[in-house]
């Protein structure tokens, strides 16, 4: 039976969002309008109503950063930190995918270290490395039901070599000739590949573009995934190491924040639709997570590769500083001096921390 959608909030429309939450304009995944072609079922996040006007996105404290050591000479986001403390906010999330203010950092944030503190346990067992890979249907599949799609994307996994990993659903592509959001189903996930995926990274047959050509019965990642395509017509991607992150820790929670940033799911009335699932080794049965507390690391020292964590701090300057991430003159991560005209402290310690607000 087909869920009745008519109950759904309906979404904000962009200028609403915008005003929520100016960050999404750095993302076109976060700003096209959604094609009307026939798949309102499938909702992107961060696409509702605000769940609480008053507490979403609710500005808690500061976090500081007093290494100029390290700040000297640092450009971060077209500043420069030379001689300046770096400064960030902590807000209070409602951690719900649907609301517009804190789908990001909130939502987002959390399941991307959810998925790193899965991972990392494979890793400790050694399953490899991670790679991140998207799994393609032919436009024939489309109109299967989502837990049909999602099986046939597993047993597809499985059978190229994937021994486990995250799946995050994608219900649509950016279409550049129409500037809007395309029905193209697909799966992005994060996992394991036996045997691992450099031997095909590596080899020059797969880097001159003949793979599937002169593979014959290669064991390799890239001649399997072809052979299986035969039969089941996905097509399984892996991607290229991510360049970004000093670590692979960084590295995960970068790609699987940027992942679920434009996720899709199924409202329902009748029973909890998984955004974030697990199989193979990386099942909840078969793999034991650790949590990864969300720690305040100083962007600054991060840029150049040093790893800081950010004190929690009050401000008690008299200069006045945009706290609503929906004002397009907020700014995550700022310079501030130490001490005002006067030779009083700008910011004052609670006395420790950097967990999240």
């Amino acid at each position: 039976m087909r869920e009745d959608y008519s109950r759904v909030r309906a979404a904000n429309s962009f200028s609403e969002r915008l005003h929520a939450n100016h960050a999404i304009s750095k993302n076109r995944y976060l700003t096209l309008p959604v094609a009307d072609d026939g798949h309102g079922e499938y909702v992107q996040v961060g696409r509702g109503q605000v769940t609480s006007p008053v507490w979403c996105a609710r500005h808690t404290s500061f976090f500081i950063c007093r290494d100029k050591d390290v700040h000297q000479g640092v450009v971060h986001d077209r500043v420069d930190f030379s001689g300046k403390d770096a400064v960030s906010h902590g807000h209070r999330w409602c951690k719900k995918p649907e609301c517009p203010r804190c789908f990001l950092d909130g939502w987002d944030g959390d399941n991307a270290r959810a998925i790193w503190g899965k991972l990392s346990s494979g890793v400790e067992v050694g399953f490899g490395v991670v790679e991140h890979f998207t799994v393609s249907f032919p436009k024939s599949d489309y109109s299967l039901p989502f837990d049909v799609l999602r099986k046939r994307a597993e047993d597809g996994c499985l059978r190229r070599g994937i021994m486990g990993a995250a799946l995050i659903p994608h219900a649509r592509r950016i279409d550049r000739k129409n500037k809007c959001l395309k029905f193209s189903f697909h799966f992005h996930g994060l996992g394991f590949v036996r045997g691992g995926y450099d031997i095909c990274r590596n080899c020059s047959v797969f880097l001159s573009g003949r793979c599937g050509v002169d593979c014959g019965e290669c064991k390799g990642y890239e001649a399997r995934t072809r052979r299986e395509k035969v039969n089941d017509g996905l097509i399984v991607k892996i991607f290229a190491k991510r360049a970004s992150g000093a670590s692979m820790e960084e590295s995960v929670i970068l790609t699987a924040r940027y992942v679920l940033s434009h996720a899709s799911y199924i409202p329902s009335f009748r029973k909890r639709f998984y955004i974030l699932s697990y199989f193979g080794v990386c099942a909840n049965r078969r793999l034991k997570s650790c949590k990864v507390p969300a720690v305040h690391n100083c962007p600054v020292c991060a840029s150049v590769g040093v790893k800081n964590v950010m004190v929690r701090c009050s401000h008690w300057g008299d200069e006045s500083i945009v706290t609503d991430i929906g004002d397009p003159r907020y700014v995550k991560c700022f310079p501030s001096d130490s001490f005002d005209g006067s030779g009083l402290p700008l910011f004052v310690d609670y006395g420790g921390g950097g967990l999240d607000g």
